[in-house]
């Protein structure tokens, strides 16, 4: 969907528009002050990238596919149902503390929202609830939990994730737990539920 030329230079631009917009907005960023930040000259970065919208969904599609790889990474280190939840929770997480302003601009600039970047978006959140129904299949299938609806489970497991993640409604200064903290506790109310028993 974006246009990629490999390139050290694009990836340093990539990299740099993604820390500018996340600091400034999309309205308040200015081509030189990404430029400055990748170390490059303004007209490099029109060489790549021929205006800031085109630059700012490169950014954000090109960003989310190689975190999604990141957290699929860590995802296959792990061992346990548990363990695969809190990574997957942890880094969605840790996203959307560190690019709040990035995400925030996904909502707002609805001029990058045409069809093609909504059927991107779409396609990103069912390849998530792929990857959450495989956990949930393969817990069931070495007795880590039990029998369920495993396409419910993903959804309500996704929805809840993805609204303590956002950048509406998390506050990091509000809640000083580390990532992997307040993961562990999200899967541990999931997994052992909140009844006193």
């Amino acid at each position: 969907m974006a246009d990629r030329k490999v390139s050290p230079k694009r990836e340093r631009i990539l990299r740099a528009a993604a820390e500018v917009f996340s600091i400034k907005g999309y309205y308040n960023a200015k081509i030189e002050d990404i430029a400055n930040e990748a170390g490059v000259g303004k007209g490099t970065v029109y060489e790549y990238f021929p205006s800031k919208e085109r630059l700012l969904r490169s950014t954000l599609i090109e960003g989310t596919e190689a975190i999604a790889g990141a957290i699929r990474g860590q995802i296959a280190r792990e061992t346990t149902t548990r363990g695969k939840l809190i990574a997957f929770a942890s880094k969605n997480i840790e996203i959307g503390r560190k690019y709040r302003v990035l995400s925030k601009i996904t909502m707002m600039v609805t001029s990058i929202m045409d069809e093609s970047f909504r059927q991107w978006l779409i396609e990103m959140h069912r390849g998530w609830l792929v990857t959450l129904e495989e956990i949930i299949e393969e817990g069931i299938e070495t007795g880590q939990i039990r029998p369920l609806d495993i396409a419910c489970f993903a959804r309500v497991f996704s929805g809840g994730i993805g609204i303590v993640s956002s950048p509406l409604a998390d506050r990091p200064e509000e809640n000083p737990q580390s990532e992997e903290a307040m993961a562990a506790e999200i899967v541990d109310y999931f997994l052992r539920g909140i009844s006193a028993k």
